[in-house]
């Protein structure tokens, strides 16, 4: 049920949603009404069913989550704007229930799917024509996809209390309360963009559910018009800010609150929006996570008086951070290792089919992150380094070596390469407009923003002696890191 998550906290008449097809803003008493009308569709399934929302930025998506965890169900947010045969493919590996989309439906009836209902707030809930196998764990509430960008449908699967503890210790790190607005620009089937909703509900606070980019005139019109409070972003966005000029004034007089996450951003790049936030008597939050983490594991006011503007910040409530070697050895303070994290929030473990879905917590609360970082004696974290092998592009965390594999089936030798917030693709024996059509491919094949892959080409890949790419000369080669 929802009582659990306690994600509904507004007063039945406040504002809750608003979209950017919306006149005025739902109430919390309108999205109660929409949440139970899915519910309903999904509770009569299966005792504890599987819902996939191929979730947009939209009231139907916020409203279909919402409504599925009501039913006792579990949910899978997908993205909507993976091409059909990536989507089939995560359907068949994880065979739901009911899928809930806006516009592939399709693709989900070719696979053995009937509507089950009339579309509530423009999604349509689609049923199987036949049961599918294997149970799901009573924890389980939600699945999030990690590889599922470069099309393997490996997922996180979290526990009701994980979400639940998670969205309040975010809202109560960031003293969220039903003042608050955020500008719900971020994918909703991406974790941050999953807890700004999740926690502002939980706060009271209102979400205002967009499609526009930031570098939109109509972004920043919707966030004078919709008076928002507070800005999301992840490094890129707060680069592609500072190229405009950004001015609170200006975009957004009503803001007071910016949160950084997605990966580590550039003090520099931080520091005109961090004397913003203060001239304009807000805040700026930088928070570190992972989406195995149910996103958050820490979070840093680095707007406040003598902040170090490069750290992380201190675990969230209940959590804690500890540095080992690579053998697993605590280190003391100071000295740089991997962060392991330990929280309510951690993840049960991986799923990568249906079958997974059964089984029980895998971590016990304790997550490798493999970061590299080091831990002051106070306990504030600073992230020196990360998994050389991952990365994060726009914001998401990929996995380098299967993206690589995606980019060699473009039928040129390719490596990649991770820069700040982008992945370099670098395709050896073609020219410079080659490889831009490339990567424009690796993006849509992979799910990832254009600007998040950045093309170059060499006339061939340097390898190591024992055959492997030599990354680090390929990185110095090409100005990368």
């Amino acid at each position: 049920m929802l009582a659990p998550f306690a994600m509904l906290q507004g007063a039945r008449n406040a504002s809750a949603l608003c979209d950017d097809a919306s006149d005025g803003a739902l109430t919390y008493g309108d999205l109660d009404d929409l949440v139970s009308r899915v519910s309903d569709v999904a509770s009569a399934a299966i005792a504890k069913p599987l819902v996939m929302v191929l979730a947009d930025n939209t009231i139907g998506s916020a409203a279909s989550l919402l409504g599925a965890w009501r039913s006792g169900a579990a949910v899978a947010l997908a993205n909507p704007d993976l091409d059909p045969a990536r989507t089939a493919r995560l359907i068949a590996a994880y065979a739901p229930d009911f899928v809930v989309t806006r516009s592939k439906q399709a693709v989900v009836t070719e696979l053995g799917y009937v509507t089950a209902s009339p579309p509530i707030a423009g999604m349509t809930a689609l049923t199987r024509s036949q049961p599918a196998e294997g149970r799901l764990h009573a924890d389980l509430a939600l699945l999030l996809f990690t590889s599922g960008s470069t099309g393997e449908p490996k997922a996180v699967r979290l526990s009701r209390t994980a979400v639940a503890h998670n969205t309040a210790a975010i809202a109560a790190s960031l003293s969220l309360d039903p003042s608050h607005r955020a500008l719900g620009h971020l994918k909703l089937h991406y974790s941050y963009g999953m807890s700004v909703l999740l926690s502002a509900l939980c706060a009271g606070g209102s979400v205002v559910l967009t499609e526009h980019s930031v570098a939109n005139p109509a972004f920043w019109a919707q966030a004078r018009a919709r008076a928002a409070t507070s800005f999301p972003g992840v490094p890129a966005h707060y680069a592609l800010l500072r190229q405009i000029k950004f001015d609170v004034a200006r975009f957004a007089p009503s803001l007071r609150q910016m949160t950084q996450a997605g990966g580590k951003c550039a003090p520099d790049v931080l520091a005109p929006f961090v004397d913003m936030m203060r001239a304009a008597g807000g805040s700026l939050h930088v928070m570190y996570g992972q989406t195995e983490a149910g996103p958050r594991m820490a979070s840093h006011a680095v707007s406040a008086p003598g902040a170090d503007p490069a750290a992380a910040g201190r675990a969230l409530r209940d959590g804690s951070f500890s540095i080992v070697d690579e053998s697993g050895n605590p280190l003391p303070a100071g000295e740089p290792g991997v962060v392991v994290y330990r929280g309510p929030n951690v993840m049960m473990g991986y799923a990568e089919r249906r079958a997974d879905l059964s089984a029980g917590d895998e971590c016990a609360g304790v997550l490798h992150t493999g970061d590299i970082g080091r831990l002051s004696a106070d306990g504030v974290l600073t992230i020196v380094g990360r998994n050389k092998r991952f990365a994060k592009a726009g914001g998401v965390r990929c996995n380098l070596d299967l993206l690589e594999a995606c980019a060699n089936e473009l039928g040129h030798p390719a490596a990649i390469i991770p820069l700040d917030d982008r992945i370099a693709v670098v395709f050896a024996g073609i020219d410079a407009a080659e490889a831009r059509r490339l990567a424009l491919s690796l993006a849509r094949k992979s799910g990832l923003a254009p600007g998040a892959v950045v093309p170059r080409s060499v006339a061939d890949l340097p390898l190591l002696p024992s055959g492997k790419i030599d990354y680090a000369s390929l990185a110095a080669s090409i100005g990368g890191s």
